[in-house]
This record gives structure tokens, sequence and C-alpha cells, in this order.
């Protein structure tokens, strides 16, 4: 079984994907993950395999909920289909927002039109006994935008 921060996956609890990983390596040159990849041509595996496919699903979750439950749960949600997930960790980028710009985009230009072009929304709750993405006004924010946007909204718990 996995490990993430001396727990197994399922339990694993702490810093995430963000921290650990992304703001490091992104940080110099002011990017989102994916921008940065391309950079450092991080596009494809040794077979010529991309490593990134079009989007068709908008994921809304709860940054402070397990990592590793989110992507157990989005590879359930995704099992036999080709889907490509928008994960706004990866796709946005985390240093400078584009609401914190100069001059600040709105919220909604910058995630209605990224809902609007996927169609459908995944919204991930966990835990399921108390789902963390109802208490979180960016999530409460996506379902709107989606339901604004006449998108599907799915649930995946």
């Amino acid at each position: 079984e996995q490990l993430v921060f001396g727990q197994s996956a399922r339990n694993a609890t702490g810093p995430g994907p963000l921290e650990w990983c992304i703001a490091g390596a992104t940080e110099k040159d002011n990017c989102c993950f994916i921008e940065w990849c391309e950079l450092a041509g991080l596009t494809t595996a040794a077979d010529g395999s991309p490593y990134f496919a079009p989007v068709t699903h908008f994921v809304s979750h709860a940054w402070h909920a397990s990592f590793p439950q989110l992507v157990s749960t989005l590879e359930l949600y995704a099992a036999g289909g080709d889907v490509g997930f928008f994960l706004d960790i990866f796709a946005i980028n985390q240093h400078v927002p584009p609401w914190r710009e100069d001059p600040p985009m709105k919220h909604g230009d910058v995630l209605g039109p990224s809902i609007a072009a996927c169609g459908r929304t995944v919204l991930v709750l966990h835990p399921w006994e108390k789902p963390m993405s109802f208490t979180r006004a960016w999530c409460l924010f996506e379902i709107m935008t989606t339901l604004e946007k006449r998108a599907t909204l799915d649930v995946a718990l």
C-alpha cells in the first residue's frame, strides 16, 4: 500500500501537493504546474504517450481533504472512460492567481470559462461522513458556477 507522510494513502493528512511539490517547482518561473512541465519538457512519457489530455471534467474539491483520497476517487470515477480532469492546483498559477493580478480578474472570469468548456463538474465529497466541500466557499462558488453555466454536476464519493 502506498505510504504518504508515513500513513497509509487512505488516511494521509498534512501538507498537500501544493506545499511539498508544486510551490517549490513553480516558484522561480511564477507559473502553474502544467506550464512548468511544458517549460521543462515534461509533457510526454518515454514511450511518447502524453502526460496531459484535453480536459473534459472540472474537479471541485476541498484542498484540506486527503490528496491521495482525491486521486483514488477520481480514478474510480474515470474507470473505463476517456476523461481529462481540470484540477485547479495544477492548472492555475498558485503564486499569483488571476484574481490577485494587477488588475485582478473576477473569480467567475477565471473559473467560469473552464467549467463551461468542460461541461461537467465532479464534486468530490470527502470524508463521506462530513464532506469538507460543503464548508468551503470556493467549492460552493464552483457548484453555483456549474449550475449557472448549465453544466452537469456529478458527485463522487
